[in-house]
């Protein structure tokens, strides 16, 4: 009696490493896979908006979508109402960290002769942070995008 009451001890305590095992697998696993995870977001540009990605309510001259992956965020930044024959310069910026003071540029964008045009690049970041906002600067003016969030 006594060898089996052992024994069912001994299961019960191996059952029990068992499913804590199956437990910290699923838990790490779950943080590999949550470190890896893609977010994304979209954003309206705002035609001479220079208020760092805060809404001014100017009208809508185009659009990004902002893809993070990991430290790197992808951006695809279109105009659809942007000054004809026009060099931009796309920024990434991250808020609150960097604010309007630095950004990080991403690629230049052309537009044709009606003011279209998109381009598309990514930036690695240092840190970790979380809102973001680009701009098209055209050598004169900033035309910012509103502020997103991207875990």
């Amino acid at each position: 009696m006594a060898d089996t009451l052992r024994r069912s001890r001994r299961l019960l305590r191996r059952g029990r490493m068992a499913a804590v095992l199956v437990v910290l697998t699923v838990g790490v696993w779950q943080g590999v896979a949550g470190a890896s995870a893609t977010s994304s977001a979209s954003a309206r540009v705002e035609y001479r908006n220079q208020d760092c990605g805060l809404r001014t309510g100017n009208k809508k001259i185009g659009t990004v979508k902002f893809e993070r992956s990991g430290n790197t965020v992808k951006v695809n930044f279109r105009l659809t109402k942007g000054r004809p024959d026009t060099t931009y310069l796309i920024v990434l910026y991250a808020v609150p960290d960097s604010g309007c003071e630095v950004g990080l540029p991403v690629d230049f964008l052309v537009t044709d002769a009606q003011g279209k045009g998109h381009v598309g690049g990514k930036v690695d970041l240092m840190g970790n942070p979380k809102k973001f906002f680009a701009s098209a600067f055209d050598g004169d003016v900033y035309n910012d995008s509103l502020i997103v969030n991207l875990p």
